[in-house]
C-alpha cells in the first residue's frame, strides 16, 4: 500500500468515526409522554423520530425483562387531532413497522386533503409503543437500531397513578 492510499483509508476511518460518534451522541428515538393504567400495568409510550432515517424497533424491555404483551400502534390522524375512534390508529407487532421520521409540511397538507377526501391516508404521524405486562411497569427499556447501529432507551416509569 502505497503512502497516498494510506492517507486516504485513515482519512476516511476518521470521518467515519466521527459519524459514528455524532450519530450516538443525539439518539434520534425522542419519548414524548405516556400514559399509565392499571396500576402501572399497561403503558403507553409515545415516540417520534428526530433523525433523518427509519428506525428499527428490535426489542422492549419492561424492568429488565421481557414483557407478558407489547404492541406498535400507528396513529393515522394529522398531529393536531386525536385519535377519535379504531380507524384512527392501527396496531402491529413491534418489529412489524420502521418508525420513520416526521413527516413533512408537504406529507402532512397531502394527508389532509387524503383525510378530507377519503377519510384515510397511509401517512404515520404517531408511534405508540404499548405494553401489558403481568407485573407494575418500573422501567421500559427500548432496543433498537439505526442506521445499523444498535441504541436502547430506558424511560424509568412513576409508581404513582
Amino acid at each position: 500500500m502505497s503512502y497516498r492510499q494510506l492517507i486516504i483509508v485513515v482519512v476516511l476511518i476518521a470521518v467515519l468515526s466521527l459519524i459514528i460518534s455524532l450519530v450516538q451522541m443525539n439518539p434520534p428515538l425522542e419519548y414524548r409522554g405516556g400514559i399509565r393504567r392499571n396500576q402501572n400495568r399497561e403503558i403507553e409510550l409515545d415516540f417520534i423520530n428526530t433523525g433523518k432515517g427509519s428506525i428499527s424497533l428490535r426489542n422492549v424491555l419492561v424492568n429488565g425483562t421481557n414483557a407478558s404483551q407489547v404492541e406498535l400502534k400507528l396513529k393515522r390522524t394529522p398531529s393536531s387531532t386525536l385519535p377519535t375512534n379504531a380507524n384512527d390508529y392501527s396496531v402491529h407487532e413491534i418489529g412489524e413497522y420502521k418508525i420513520k421520521p416526521l413527516p413533512s409540511e408537504n406529507e402532512t397538507k397531502r394527508a389532509w386533503k387524503e383525510m378530507n377526501e377519503s377519510g384515510e391516508t397511509n401517512v404515520i404521524f404517531g408511534y405508540t409503543v404499548r405494553i401489558i405486562n403481568d407485573r407494575p411497569v418500573e422501567s421500559v427499556t427500548i432496543q433498537y437500531s439505526y442506521y445499523g447501529l444498535p441504541f436502547q432507551h430506558t424511560i424509568e416509569i412513576s409508581p404513582w397513578s
